[in-house]
């Protein structure tokens, strides 16, 4: 998309990789039932009943919309004033990328997890992650109190710790980063 039709000028760009669940056959309603929820756990309540395809459009024009309200009369203010193109901000420019994952996990358990990364102007772009393990019988979502066990919460924090440091000093070639 780009703003006011300009193919020259501030875009925003946006790129989904959705996995789901597809139904086995048209009276299928587990299928829906589980995708629905995932939707629901991800994404809001918004998009809890959507079909996959009409997700990602609606999910897609959110974002768009966002992008619109953020930088719009901004960017009209700045060719307004007579700011050269070159002479723009570079936040004026947006990027998404969501991308999700299904992966059958131990028996009915399925782990769905969502990567969303967003530049929307500003020093550096946002990533987050969110995973969830849902019951293929039931459409279950598990906690993490149902998941983990909370008396060994530190335990549990401090191996994801040494994890996240481990990825880091691989990241970064180096072996300087500690706890």
């Amino acid at each position: 998309y780009h703003l006011q039709g300009r193919t020259d000028g501030p875009s925003c760009s946006l790129s989904c990789s959705y996995a789901f669940f597809r139904p086995s056959s048209t009276n299928d309603t587990l299928a829906d039932l589980l995708n629905g929820r995932l939707r629901k756990a991800g994404f809001g309540d918004q998009f809890e009943g959507l079909a996959p395809e009409a997700f990602v459009d609606a999910l897609a024009a959110s974002y768009l919309t966002e992008y619109r309200e953020d930088v719009e009369s901004l960017y009209q203010e700045d060719v307004a004033r007579g700011t050269a193109p070159e002479d723009l901000p570079m936040w004026y420019n947006y990027e998404f990328d969501l991308q999700t994952l299904l992966k059958p996990g131990k028996g009915t358990v399925w782990n769905f997890s969502v990567l969303n990364f967003s530049y929307t102007g500003g020093a550096h772009p946002m990533t987050y992650r969110k995973c969830m393990n849902i019951d293929t019988k039931t459409g279950h979502i598990y906690t993490k109190e149902e998941v983990f066990d909370l008396d060994h919460e530190s335990d549990i924090c401090r191996l994801i710790l040494q994890e996240l440091i481990a990825e880091a000093n691989r990241r970064l070639e180096t072996d300087t980063i500690t706890s």
